[in-house]
């Protein structure tokens, strides 16, 4: 999930260039954490500038609310790292040609994103908003939805602006529709897209635009006349969630055939101007925020932790190292050392450095485990059998210490079935599918416990989400074997026996 930058935006492109190394005095900035009753942020804007940018993401909050009703699953607050500058969010994760991203782990969401053009965050929120989306849809109800959608809702929300009517949303500016009429990608190309863009792609931003661009007619075209897909597009989406093709959830939901759509759409296209939607918000005006500044060691740890989303290692390693440099026993920056190195006797010893410390401290048991269960590449059966238990202990120290934890609670269960006690298993993996019920691969492992223990229409139901909407191919057809074991088991109880 992300945000691509050029052209997209009305401010002008930027002239980007790929650097492997974090800026030399991005951590070195003052830092402040700013806490609101929704999110933590982490910038190194002025205090009250950041302050006016949380105050700006809790509004859009409201309006998502009013749009889409409340959030109806449990979710850990959001960790917002907002930059001051562009390049230093660029470096720092070692991208290239994005201005944000979210990334969603079993216990954390972090967003992290840079200032719009040359006006920052004085701006309309592009890519604060946008990220803030993801969160939001993600954990606004128990559904996956299409790369496509999804990005294209961001990119629909992410204009959102106040006025003197009340909130407005939809807007486009003419340089915008020029772009997005310029896009040469179909409606059926982009509904291809169902898990996740390649960032590699050289159309990438056509697909951004078109995405963009259909979303915002089926939203809000009944404005200008066209057919209300805004009714329909609940029912669209419930069926590509429950596995429909793009193709026939569209055509049967909307009613239109994929071809009509792509002219409607082309029509579309040639208004001047879009459609807009005025929402009538409450604005929390007292929402309490706590801005405080952040040490050098929390700030370290914070960028250690946020590259380590997109791989880049070596700048997790230098933050971790310098948080160690001035005080060799701290246990997070030991566990966050632990995942940056490649060479296991080193990451080893830094997180048994850190149990040593604490042996109760969940994050260390769990990085522990970790390390133990990579250690199952190339042994016997006998040998991961034993290793496995021995990562089970740590995985059980963790869940006692951090009972809501789902990353723990997880691996317990996948251990549990690797050992063949699909029973045990279940209760874990429950726990972890009660947090993030949205994840593909807790659905994969919840759906193999429950084929294993008999119950076959739970089994199902979660086997089918891992098998439509897990990003790796090798887990999907992981899921559909389970399917289908499932299915040949029914037949052989259905069957009637043998006569002689």
């Amino acid at each position: 999930m992300i945000r691509i930058m050029r052209s997209l935006m009305a401010a002008p492109s930027l002239t980007l260039a790929l650097a492997t190394a974090a800026h030399a005095d991005v951590h070195q900035h003052d830092w402040h954490r700013v806490t609101s009753p929704d999110f933590e942020m982490m910038t190194d804007l002025a205090p009250e500038d950041g302050r006016m940018l949380a105050a700006k993401l809790t509004r859009f909050r409201l309006a998502f609310e009013v749009l889409l009703g409340k959030q109806q699953l449990p979710a850990p607050s959001p960790r917002i790292i907002a930059f001051r500058n562009g390049r230093d969010f660029r470096r720092v994760f070692s991208l290239r040609n994005l201005s944000g991203i979210t990334h969603s782990s079993l216990n954390q969401y972090t967003l992290a994103f840079g200032p719009d053009g040359r006006r920052g965050y004085a701006s309309r929120g592009l890519t604060a908003y946008h990220e803030y989306t993801h969160y939001l849809l993600r954990h606004h109800r128990q559904m996956n939805y299409p790369a496509w959608y999804e990005e294209g809702y961001a990119n629909f929300l992410s204009t959102l602006h106040t006025t003197e009517d009340g909130i407005m949303i939809g807007y486009v500016s003419a340089l915008q529709r020029q772009q997005m009429s310029r896009a040469r990608l179909t409606v059926v190309d982009l509904i291809d897209e169902r898990l996740v863009f390649d960032w590699q792609r050289r159309d990438l931003e056509d697909i951004y635009l078109k995405a963009w661009q259909l979303v915002h007619m089926l939203h809000l075209g009944h404005l200008s006349g066209l057919p209300p897909f805004h009714a329909r597009v609940p029912e669209m989406l419930a069926m590509i969630d429950a596995g429909e093709t793009a193709k026939v959830a569209m055509e049967t939901a909307l009613g239109v055939s994929l071809s009509s759509l792509e002219r409607l759409l082309k029509s579309y296209g040639r208004r001047k101007p879009f459609p807009t939607r005025t929402l009538e918000v409450d604005v929390e005006s007292d929402t309490p925020m706590e801005v405080q500044p952040m040490t050098r060691a929390d700030v370290r740890r914070t960028l250690g932790e946020a590259a380590m989303a997109t791989g880049n290692k070596g700048l997790a390693a230098e933050m971790f190292n310098g948080v160690l440099e001035e005080n060799p026993d701290d246990i997070d920056a030991l566990v966050g050392f632990s995942a940056t190195t490649d060479d296991p006797e080193r990451s080893k010893q830094s997180a048994r450095r850190a149990l040593a410390l604490n042996p109760n401290h969940p994050g260390a048991n769990i990085r522990m485990a970790e390390v133990h269960v990579g250690e199952c590449a190339g042994s016997t059966r006998e040998q991961c059998y034993a290793i496995l238990r021995e990562s089970a202990e740590f995985y059980r120290r963790a869940v006692r210490n951090d009972p809501d934890g789902v990353e723990a609670s997880f691996g317990l269960g996948v251990i549990y079935l690797h050992a063949g006690q699909p029973g045990d298993a279940l209760g874990y993996l429950r726990v972890a599918y009660r947090r993030a019920p949205w994840a593909p691969r807790i659905n994969l492992f919840l759906g193999e416990a429950y084929r294993l223990t008999g119950d076959t229409e739970r089994a199902r139901e979660h086997l089918a989400r891992a098998m439509h909407w897990h990003r790796e191919q090798r887990w999907r057809d992981a899921a559909a074997l389970a399917l289908s074991l499932l299915e040949s088991t029914e037949d052989s109880l259905e069957a009637p026996p043998d006569r002689q």
